[in-house]
C-alpha cells in the first residue's frame, strides 16, 4: 500500500479481462477504498496514461469536477462485470451506475482502446511495484 496522506491509503492491483479475439488484458490500477480517496479520484492528477488507471470501491457515482481531462467511466457489478461504460465524460459532470459496486476511471478512448464491453469479466491479476501507475507514483505521499 502507499500512503496518500490525509486521503487515506491507496493500494496498487492488476484487473485483468480476455478481449474478443482471446488475448489476455491488463490494467495497472491503483485502487481508492477510504472514503477520502474515493472522493478524491483523480482531482488535479494527470489524467491515466494507456493501461493505468483508478479503482473506486465502493462507489455508485463518479463526479469530474477538478480533473484534468475527460474520462471513459467504468461501472462495475458486484460480480465484476462491466455494466456500463461512459465514454469520454468530460471535466465537470456527475454520472451514477445505481445497480454498481464499482468505477474504473480511465483516459478517455482508453476503454475501446483495451477491448472493454459491456458483460466484460474482470478478474484481479498479481500486482508488483513494476505494475503501478508510473503517473500516480510519488502523488499520494
Amino acid at each position: 500500500m502507499i500512503a496518500r496522506g490525509k486521503s487515506g491509503p491507496l493500494a496498487s492491483a492488476v484487473l485483468e479481462f480476455e478481449a474478443a479475439g482471446g488475448a489476455r488484458v491488463r490494467i495497472a490500477t491503483e485502487c481508492a477504498r477510504s472514503f477520502a480517496a474515493r472522493l478524491r479520484g483523480l482531482v488535479a492528477l494527470p489524467t491515466p496514461p494507456g493501461g493505468a488507471g483508478l479503482w473506486i470501491e465502493p462507489c455508485r457515482a463518479v463526479h469530474t469536477f477538478g480533473v484534468r481531462g475527460a474520462l471513459d467511466l467504468v461501472f462495475v457489478s458486484p460480480c465484476m462485470v462491466v455494466q456500463r461504460i461512459d465514454r469520454s465524460v468530460p471535466p465537470r459532470r456527475l454520472r451514477i451506475g445505481p445497480r454498481c459496486r464499482a468505477v474504473l476511471e480511465l483516459s478517455a478512448g482508453e476503454a475501446a482502446r483495451l477491448g472493454l464491453r459491456e458483460g466484460t469479466r474482470l478478474v484481479w491479476g498479481c500486482a508488483s511495484e513494476a505494475a503501478r501507475p508510473a503517473f500516480l507514483r510519488g502523488a499520494f505521499r
